[in-house]
């Protein structure tokens, strides 16, 4: 199942990155952590698809931008439309293809509602 190997497979460049930046003590509880938050995080923004945008920017305000004051109502739209534009893209993409990950992304920087200027999403 492809949910299962993206997820072995994030999991997997954590712990490798946690190891090469020397943290080998409490390794166990630092991952738990970050498990923990992926889920909280994954549930955030599962709510906010399935429910509405102002659920969705409260999750990616708190999760994307770590609830920072600078972060405008343009920065929030802009990253929401983003996503859903990104989502319904993929949506199109032959599963098939999909799964050879032979496809691209939508670029955020030349997404038409967005003033790069403006966005803090880099």
């Amino acid at each position: 199942m492809i949910t299962i190997e993206i997820f072995d497979h994030i999991w997997t460049d954590v712990e490798i990155k946690l190891y090469e930046q020397g943290i080998k003590t409490r390794y166990k509880r630092i991952f738990q952590d970050l498990i923990e938050s992926y889920y909280g995080q994954t549930l955030a923004y599962d709510e906010g698809l399935s429910k509405d945008d102002i659920v969705l920017a409260s999750a990616l305000w708190r999760n994307f931008y770590h609830q920072s004051p600078d972060v405008t109502i343009t920065n929030l739209t802009n990253l929401i439309n983003y996503i859903r534009s990104q989502l319904l893209h993929i949506d199109q993409i032959p599963r098939s293809q999909f799964l050879t990950g032979n496809f691209d992304l939508l670029k955020f920087e030349s997404f038409s509602c967005c003033d790069s200027n403006k966005s803090s999403v880099s």
